[in-house]
């Protein structure tokens, strides 16, 4: 990519985080929090998968926007769902706690540094190796997401 073209992919996808950030409050509405977080969670997935099979950058056109779109919408929906989960009194202590999680969103970038490094003698490849890493960590997140917490609606004895 060249400079102006990655600035304009980053524009395109950041448009679609918009639209994404707005999407996902109305589908939270309609369907619930965890649903809507859960299938942001797969589109991000979906975005990543289609990054470590793209035959070429022009498959990036599709990724960026996907990625724009899910990653508002998990920010949207992950703290509708908080606001769903925890009393109305630690809501403020429950989005203190966010905050400090989202900031270490860089533990990602150092995973895929690593396995980019510890991969290296595989050339541009391990890039690819790198991005299905995130790929499987994303999935567990989906899995643990679907595993242990509650659906609206469930009861709420011991929470």
């Amino acid at each position: 990519f060249s400079d102006s073209e990655i600035m304009a992919l980053y524009i395109y996808s950041n448009i679609f985080s918009i639209i994404g950030a707005l999407l996902s409050g109305f589908m939270s509405d309609r369907v619930g929090a965890k649903k809507t977080l859960t299938a942001a969670a797969l589109i991000c997935g979906a975005a990543v998968f289609l990054g470590v099979i793209s035959p070429s950058k022009h498959i990036l056109w599709l990724v960026g926007p996907m990625v724009g779109l899910a990653f508002s919408s998990i920010r949207v929906s992950g703290r509708l769902l908080a606001i769903e989960l925890f009393p109305k009194e630690k809501i403020g202590e429950i989005f203190g706690h966010l905050g400090f999680l989202s900031n270490l969103a860089f533990v990602g970038l150092l995973i895929w540094g690593g396995v980019a490094y510890i991969c290296a003698p595989l050339g541009a490849a391990k890039y690819r190796v790198a991005l299905f890493t995130l790929f499987v960590i994303l999935l567990l997140g989906v899995k643990i997401l679907q595993k242990e917490v509650r659906d609206e609606g469930e009861d709420r004895k011991g929470v």
